[in-house]
């Protein structure tokens, strides 16, 4: 083994059992944790340690692709590991939404074709509920706007498209 290999190997185990083309298997595992605060808006992605590591720290990985050991308890380390979730979760809400709500909600719009607006009411209810979810906001907050960034069409406008839909591709 050549000697820079076995600098970037010694390099590498000062924090980490995993080094990029070292110990793949292995996972990660941190040995030193470092000690001053990175601000948030520089932390890309947050990655929790094996749980057999003797000491459990958290791997943040920065824009630049640095990736930094830290101690899960200090506080600046806990905000940024919450606001990373919340990013991750304000992600993946749209499509939780759709493929869990509105899936259910757009199912036999057909039928409901004609019926008076005080039936298909509780189906909008439902619809921007779903919509104040995906942005977290109040109960009582304008669901318009949400609907529109969402592109999500309101329920009486989207059961007249299913509707056409359906007829025009029985004519062809």
């Amino acid at each position: 083994m050549g000697s820079s290999r076995w600098l970037r190997v010694i390099t590498c185990f000062q924090y980490y059992t995993e080094c990029d083309g070292v110990n793949e298997v292995a996972g990660l595992c941190c040995f030193k944790f470092h000690k001053p605060s990175i601000p948030a808006a520089d932390v890309v992605s947050v990655e929790q340690t094996r749980s057999d590591c003797t000491l459990p720290g958290v791997s943040l990985t920065t824009k630049k692709g640095y990736r930094i050991c830290v101690d899960p308890e200090v506080d600046w380390v806990k905000e940024i590991i919450k606001n990373t979730t919340t990013a991750r979760n304000l992600e993946a809400a749209p499509v939780l939404v759709q493929s869990l709500v509105i899936s259910r909600l757009d199912y036999c719009n057909s039928l409901l074709a004609g019926l008076p607006m005080n039936a298909i009411r509780p189906q909008q209810m439902i619809q921007n509920a779903a919509a104040r979810l995906v942005f977290n906001q109040p109960k009582f907050s304008h669901t318009t706007p949400l609907l529109r960034s969402l592109y999500w069409v309101p329920k009486a406008a989207r059961i007249r498209f299913k509707t056409l839909m359906l007829a025009y591709k029985a004519k062809i």
